[in-house]
């Protein structure tokens, strides 16, 4: 996690994972378009520090009722790597079985093919 915060609907950050940052303030249009807009978001952003991240916002309320944003910042890069990974080595197996699939070009060897109304074809 790259950092998360609560905020008043004023824009005071109440809560900080870098306790030097409660009491500074949030631009008070971006948390009251977030609280008058009241949907959950997320999106990619840039930290100061220029690594990736995803943020994520998220309305909650005070045991008063009143509304504010909880913020939620991850790093990406350990899930960006991850994914890739996956990606690459999906591609590698594909590679290896796809040889050794007929993909119904050989018209004698259509066992294990379906037709288009998705029933299996029977061998004739």
């Amino acid at each position: 996690m790259a950092y998360a915060l609560i905020a008043q609907a004023d824009g005071v950050i109440s809560f900080h994972t870098n306790r030097f940052l409660v009491g500074s303030v949030l631009p008070t249009d971006e948390v009251g378009q977030f609280l008058k807009a009241g949907l959950s978001s997320g999106k990619r952003v840039n930290l100061q520090t220029g690594m990736a991240a995803y943020q994520f916002d998220y309305m909650l309320h005070n045991p008063e009722g009143k509304p504010g944003l909880l913020r939620l910042v991850l790093h990406t890069t350990p899930a960006d790597s991850d994914t890739i990974q996956s990606e690459k080595s999906m591609v590698d197996g594909a590679c290896r079985v796809a040889p050794s699939l007929d993909y119904g070009r050989n018209p004698k060897s259509r066992a294990g093919t379906f037709s288009p109304s998705s029933e299996r074809v029977r061998e004739g």
